[in-house]
């Protein structure tokens, strides 16, 4: 049941209960479906940083957090999707720094001299 997001949201950016809803099932179904996976790929104790399904779900992570974004900036009058939202791109951006942070620290563990 593919919906118009335009026919949701008032020219003004005020947005009907319906987008709310949707936004709402959509976002849990995002974490579900590719944040949590990552994190638990990031916890183990022996991680392939160049992992192919890795590599994708930090991708796609990184467009939901471009689109979560312009939902910040652009929904105006529903304080629940803004907030939603927010901690939704405070989760995404601190799975994205964690990644960096392991290669880094993966790089530097390779760069230091051998005993």
């Amino acid at each position: 049941s593919a919906v118009k997001v335009e026919t949701l949201i008032h020219r003004d950016g005020r947005v009907k209960l319906e987008y709310t809803e949707k936004f709402i099932t959509e976002i849990n179904q995002l974490i579900a479906r590719f944040l949590k996976p990552t994190r638990e790929v990031l916890s183990r104790q022996r991680i392939n940083l160049a992992d192919k399904k890795l590599q994708k779900y930090l991708q796609i992570l990184q467009v939901i957090q471009q689109r979560l974004v312009k939902v910040i900036s652009e929904v105006k009058n529903d304080d629940s999707i803004v907030s939603l939202a927010i901690k939704a791109n405070d989760c995404i951006v601190s799975t994205i720094l964690w990644f960096n942070s392991l290669v880094k620290k993966s790089k530097s563990n390779q760069n230091s001299p051998k005993k």
